[in-house]
């Protein structure tokens, strides 16, 4: 995972301007939880937006 300031905004990140998204691997079984956070300029500077998170289970 990275920072990402331009969209597509993707877990993996991308290549050749956002016209080749990378794939992602997924973690291993179980429990996980995932947050993001915008920031109202580039490069996490400026004031952060409110987090969000998305908690998941992955089960194979």
């Amino acid at each position: 995972m990275g920072l990402e300031n331009t969209a597509p905004y993707v877990i993996a990140g991308d290549q050749d301007g956002g016209r080749d998204i990378l794939p992602w691997n997924l973690p291993p079984d179980g429990p996980h939880t995932f947050t993001v956070t915008g920031y109202f300029n580039d490069s996490t500077t400026g004031t952060a937006d409110t987090p969000l998170t998305l908690k998941f289970t992955v089960r194979r």
